[in-house]
């Protein structure tokens, strides 16, 4: 072994360095220690290792046949020779091979590079008989033949499950069917079913029959006025927007982009729109006989004629403006879409003039 202090060999079992007089172990500890170390750099090695991790050496008695397991753990290890340069020559195996000694004759054992492996000739004729002899038979059944008993007994089994419910000894099926239909029946009622049976003398009209009833009865007066007073402020309002009508129309009516002239064309379409739907409103009003209601539809219908002529002025104009192709330039065609505005410029100046002379007087008023 190594003295751990000044790296001597020393013999094993020693408890102090012959050479250092260093303590290696006390005499109680003899035989019990679990340390070893190592011979090539004195390094403590574990029970467990096999090198050194310092310089790599194999442990003490890695290499030895003739020590156990208990031997190292009592310190009693094999040395590991050094090895000299003579030492390793010998021990080198000499590699050249003289080819003339490599003849068909020659032992395998004589090649250094041959291996245990059969010659080629051997391997190829026990190859063969391989092939010539019968294969061995198993006695394992085949997928193939898996499946089809697997098949057979599922149609065995619904073949017993159609049959018991073709006879029906316990009278079953009957009942289920009845089940079945009533179930059918909660959860997905006919559109028969749920209209309820109506007698002649007790007939109740659904919504849309009420709605139609709504509509041709007359309007009470308070009905009537709380409705003209709504079509009143909606026929004002579109007329308040003739101001940004206006703008909308200088602004694109001769733009080159089509979407520009489209969006500002919006605002007199939709004001055009409104106005057609509050006429509409009015004239399907319904009054009570002789109520003076009368009178408010009449203003309010001329209110909303006046408003709709100098509304459709410039929708007259957008149409020849929107009807333009793509090639053709707005600006070519100026005159041709001022046109409306300009021959019937009298036509809404009229209107205008009739419009605020009237708006005051034809609003409705509540009953007194």
């Amino acid at each position: 072994m190594i003295c751990p202090k000044c790296l001597a060999s020393i013999d094993d079992g020693l408890a102090y360095c012959p050479a250092c007089h260093a303590r290696i172990r006390s005499d109680h500890e003899v035989g019990t220690s679990e340390f070893l170390f190592c011979e090539g750099c004195g390094a403590r090695l574990t029970a467990h290792d096999r090198t050194c991790p310092k310089c790599g050496r194999p442990a003490p008695g890695i290499l030895s046949t003739h020590s156990a397991s208990a031997d190292l753990a009592a310190g009693r290890t094999a040395s590991f020779p050094r090895q000299s340069q003579r030492a390793l020559e010998l021990e080198t195996p000499d590699l050249s091979v003289d080819t003339a000694r490599l003849g068909a004759d020659t032992p395998a054992v004589d090649d250094p590079f041959a291996t245990s492996s059969l010659p080629a000739q051997e391997l190829a004729s026990a190859a063969e008989e391989y092939r010539e002899s019968d294969p061995p038979s198993y006695d394992v059944a085949s997928p193939r033949s898996s499946r089809r008993f697997i098949t057979l007994g599922a149609g065995v089994v619904l073949a017993a499950i159609v049959g018991f419910f073709a006879l029906d000894p316990y009278h079953l099926v009957p009942g289920m069917l009845a089940a079945l239909e009533q179930s059918a029946k909660t959860m997905y009622p006919s559109r028969d079913e749920q209209k309820p049976a109506a007698d002649e003398g007790s007939h109740e009209p659904d919504q849309a029959d009420e709605q139609k009833d709504g509509a041709k009865k007359a309007l009470s007066d308070a009905d009537a006025y709380r409705r003209l007073a709504a079509a009143w402020k909606t026929i004002v309002a579109q007329h308040d927007a003739l101001a940004s009508i206006i703008d909308d129309y200088n602004a694109g009516y001769i733009a080159p982009d089509p979407n520009m002239r489209h969006d500002c064309a919006a605002s007199a379409y939709g004001a055009r729109t409104i106005l057609q739907s509050v006429t509409s409103e009015i004239q399907e009003m319904k009054f009570q006989e002789g109520s003076e209601r009368e009178q408010d539809r009449a203003r309010l219908l001329e209110l909303a004629g006046w408003v709709s002529q100098r509304v459709g002025i410039y929708c007259d104009s957008w149409d020849i403006s929107l009807a333009l192709g793509k090639d053709e330039r707005p600006i070519d065609h100026e005159q041709e879409i001022l046109g409306p505005l300009r021959e019937r410029a009298e036509e809404d100046a009229q209107a205008r003039d009739a419009f605020f002379a009237h708006v005051a007087s034809a609003e409705p008023k509540p009953s007194s």
